[in-house]
């Protein structure tokens, strides 16, 4: 695993005097994405940079590197698990390699394929690719967005980078706040793809390629990859289970080259577990490590069940309790997060893979079982809200205006009525909308009607576009076609897995040079379960049927019949102890004021309501997440010593 980066002069203009030490400042920026070695060079108007996690030929796999005849060039962040397969057809073609390095197979592909090299790979991916012939470059994301790639272009330059915190050596006068990224990062509690929380400065979007000659200067985004739902009912359920297995070991497989340890990150769930049982099949169980993290509050702790399966595979196992949260962990979980991130499990993350560093240097995750297998409880309740369709909308809204009535105070209210009443509009929210947005709506922070109690004029004179236009800028165009199951699985797949769950494997792994392997995301899975009918996803209310049924020989019936508890964290707990003192600095009215984009009257009756109150009744958890998510907008733009 790797950090890279790069600045591209356009339109033969003179090259800065200067640009070799940016390149060197945008690196340093990373060095915890690769403290093991430093490459650069200067190609004319391109300039390369890349900080190394040493997995596969430790030696020789130097970085940027180059065709026989050193007219292209390659950096690469991630892993191209055909490597070896690749090599050997490259080789019979006449292709002559220097190295064990799993990257001299792009410079490679690229010579012999042209740009349809990138649909050859499968693996975990960004790549810069310099053609020096056509000075030409080309940048390329992976099919699902495990590794990231952000880019800019401005006075005729085009930078790019692994982290945000890389483009800020190149122009940092230049960063101005993206007022609509905010919004969607208040409803959302992340940023969605291709948006950051910058202007003009951009996230490529997984499966995708940019390719860009330094002549011109015009851009071109191309998009290599996509999978389609499109459920097969011929085949029979032990057809099924029989080739979903084969292909999870498969993957795993692929995934356990390298040649440092490697080990699992195991939550104690149904996705960590499966992998973990394929992994101590393929290799001696003694030589694999398996970690959790655990709290204290049993609502929050799955390590009872990640000890049984470790047991149960003979794994060596290393179990961290996580602590109370301090400030200072919390502030350095913050910069390495690159911009505003409200998935409070980032801090878990963090800590897991802290622990496994000190033991391996790659982990396999389950991240995607849930996407791809329907694992999250909004899928089935999508199936209840689509049975208020068959309700006249014109009902539908006048139901609607009577909970705003009577929910004067719907930001901060905790009573049961309320937390009942928030349920409800929710419901009636997300059925009076398009099928395909209610993905975003059903798993809302901040909602539309509470954003205006919460926003200041002057912030919502700024958000001009509607939420929708960049939510759904990676989906295709026959989506309406899906029903509202399926729907939801592919917008969770090509959306949220990457804006929130991989970024905050990769931002969390990253900031402990740890690399981090999701075999559920092997390109070829992804396509055969998106052929399973989402009828055996969830089957009579149970949820990753499929998946249960075909490994429910393998893993321990307990593991099987737990109910899902999720990798969150007792945030509430948090902020009335450990972190009370920063939450109500970041949340007083001289920050709210300072800051400039909220209604302090708004947020000072949710800190009232939540961490002051001296009511017995108990906080609705949104609560906590809405005041997480602010704390951690605040704590950003402090850490990055960005204003308004």
């Amino acid at each position: 695993m790797c950090g890279i980066n790069g600045i591209l002069q356009l339109k033969n203009k003179s090259h800065p005097e200067n640009l070799d030490k940016t390149i060197l400042d945008m690196s340093n920026q990373v060095i915890h994405r690769g403290p093991d070695d430093y490459g650069a060079i200067s190609l004319g108007p391109m300039h390369m940079g890349f900080r190394r996690l040493s997995i596969i030929d430790i030696c020789g796999g130097h970085q940027p590197i180059h065709n026989e005849n050193k007219t292209i060039w390659s950096i690469c962040n991630g892993e191209i698990y055909n490597y070896v397969e690749l090599r050997n057809q490259l080789e019979s073609k006449g292709h002559e390699f220097k190295t064990l390095s799993d990257t001299e197979s792009i410079v490679h592909a690229y010579e012999e394929y042209g740009v349809d090299f990138v649909e050859r790979l499968n693996g975990m991916f960004s790549i810069a690719l310099w053609d020096s012939n056509k000075k030409q470059l080309l940048l390329a994301r992976d099919r699902l967005g495990q590794k990231p790639l952000m880019y800019s272009i401005k006075n005729n330059q085009l930078a790019f980078g692994s982290e945000l915190k890389s483009l800020s050596q190149w122009s940092n006068s230049s960063n101005q706040i993206n007022y609509k990224s905010i919004e969607m990062y208040l409803r959302l509690g992340y940023i969605p793809e291709p948006q950051t929380i910058f202007k003009n400065t951009f996230k490529l979007l997984p499966g995708h390629m940019l390719i860009i000659d330094s002549d011109s200067g015009k851009p071109k985004l191309t998009r290599y990859w996509n999978f389609s739902i499109n459920p097969n009912h011929s085949r029979n359920l032990p057809e099924i289970k029989e080739t979903l297995k084969t292909k999870i070991d498969n993957s795993v497989k692929l995934r356990l080259q390298s040649d440092v340890p490697v080990g699992t990150l195991l939550s104690g769930g149904i996705d960590s577990s499966i992998i973990t049982a394929s992994a101590s099949a393929a290799v001696k169980p003694t030589q694999l490590f398996s970690f959790s993290a655990g709290f204290e509050n049993k609502n929050y702790d799955e390590t009872e069940s990640a000890r049984d399966i470790a047991e149960h595979f003979n794994t060596n196992h290393v179990q961290e309790q996580v602590p109370s949260i301090k400030p200072d962990l919390l502030t350095k979980i913050v910069w390495n997060l690159d911009e505003p991130f409200g998935d409070s499990s980032a801090v878990p993350t963090f800590l897991i893979c802290l622990t496994a560093k000190k033991h391996v240097t790659v982990a396999l995750s389950g991240d995607g079982g849930d996407e791809l297998f329907g694992g999250y409880t909004r899928y089935k309740n999508i199936k209840l809200i689509g049975l208020m369709d068959f309700v006249p909308s014109e009902i539908r809204n006048q139901l609607l205006s009577l909970t705003d009535i009577f929910d004067k105070a719907n930001l901060i209210e905790s009573s049961h009525f309320a937390r009942q009443l928030d349920r409800f509009r929710r419901a009636l929210t997300t059925s009076l909308i398009e099928p395909k947005y209610r993905s975003m709506v059903s798993s809302e922070i901040f909602p539309q009607i509470l954003l205006g109690n919460l926003l200041n004029k002057q912030t919502k004179n700024l958000i001009e576009t509607k939420i929708e236009e960049p939510f759904l800028l990676n989906i295709q165009e026959n989506i309406d076609e899906y029903d509202l199951v399926d729907t939801l699985l592919y917008i969770d797949t090509m959306n949220y897995l990457s804006a929130d769950i991989l970024t905050k494997v990769d931002r969390m792994s990253m900031a402990n040079s740890l690399e981090v392997r999701s075999p559920f995301l092997d390109y070829e899975l992804v396509e055969y379960a998106s052929s399973i009918p989402n009828k055996l996803k969830i089957l009579k209310g149970t949820q990753k049927y499929i998946l249960k049924e075909t490994f429910k020989d393998i893993l321990p019936p307990n593991i099987l019949s737990k109910p899902k508890k999720g990798f969150s964290a007792p945030i509430g707990e948090w902020l009335t102890s450990s972190l009370k003192d920063i939450a109500l600095d970041c949340l007083s009215e001289d920050s709210t004021k300072k800051r400039g984009l909220f209604n302090h009257h708004t947020v000072n009756k949710l800190v009232d309501i939540s961490i002051l109150t001296k009511s017995s009744n108990p906080i609705n958890p949104i609560v906590w997440t809405r005041l997480w998510t602010l704390i951690m907008l605040e704590l950003w733009f402090r850490e990055f010593d960005t204003s308004i």
